[in-house]
């Protein structure tokens, strides 16, 4: 069995005005993509996914190209239509994603509120 495996993390701090654009995922090293992706992070929930699915026999694991963490670090303002738009084509010609997704400031709504 093949399985596709791929990265999109990001940690939007909503008070930012700077966006994170695509140039800030795109240095040397990101995107990744075969053994670079799938050994990228090796602790994080990624990693531990790999590391799970390389236990059963006849499973193969496709890093599919995607990017890491931008370089603006973790947490940075929101990402741009247009990076986020060019990596879920990588993922799909025809991504399932939500109509809310796609926008570029998406939020859900919040369960608390500040005073």
């Amino acid at each position: 069995m093949r399985i596709g495996v791929l990265h999109f993390s990001h940690e939007t701090v909503t008070f930012l005005k700077n966006d994170t654009t695509l140039e800030d995922f795109i240095y040397p090293g990101s995107p990744a993509k075969g053994e670079a992706l799938l050994k990228f992070d090796p602790k994080s929930y990624m990693g531990g996914f790999v590391k799970m699915a390389r236990e059963f026999d006849g499973v193969e694991l496709i890093g599919i190209e995607s990017p890491l963490w931008p370089k603006t670090s973790i947490g940075s303002g929101w990402v741009t239509r247009d990076a986020y738009e060019t990596f879920v084509a990588y993922s799909s010609p025809r991504p399932s994603i939500s109509t809310a997704m796609r926008t570029t400031r998406f939020s859900p709504t919040p369960t608390w509120r500040l005073p």
